[in-house]
């Protein structure tokens, strides 16, 4: 496995995690597959997730130099690829993600498990209680 993107697949798949996404899978296809050693796939919420989450991705992959080489035009409310060479993420809304069950088009692609760590940071604020110092 190329290392360098095995490193950013699992940073793109724990920036998603931070923001939220739902089902989130990673696949190594190698040599196997065309177009990608790595896919990401992802479940957002709803449009908005959907933003967040693609900035996320993009943020954390433009930390280790990279930018997307292409972007599925036109865009999609339901949809987005974000295609890096080695590995392409798709960020998809649930609806999307059972109709085109692009899983089963990497049916021969490994799964790559990664640890979920919790968001680093500082402690989230919790309030005194009333008439306490």
């Amino acid at each position: 496995m190329p290392p360098v993107f095995r490193r950013v697949a699992l940073a793109a798949a724990q920036a998603a995690f931070d923001k939220k996404a739902e089902g989130i899978v990673l696949y190594y296809a190698g040599s196997s597959h065309p177009l990608a050693d790595y896919l990401l796939i992802m479940t957002a919420l709803s449009n908005s997730h959907m933003e967040t989450l693609e900035r996320a991705v993009e943020e954390c992959l433009k930390m280790s130099g990279l930018r997307p080489l292409r972007r599925a035009k036109p865009e999609s409310e339901h949809w987005k690829v974000l295609d890096y060479g080695d590995l392409v993420v798709h960020i998809m809304t649930q609806a999307s993600r059972d109709f085109y069950r692009i899983e089963k088009l990497y049916g021969d692609a490994r799964k790559v498990h990664f640890t979920k760590r919790p968001r680093r940071g500082p402690a989230p604020f919790v309030p005194k209680p009333a008439g306490g110092n």
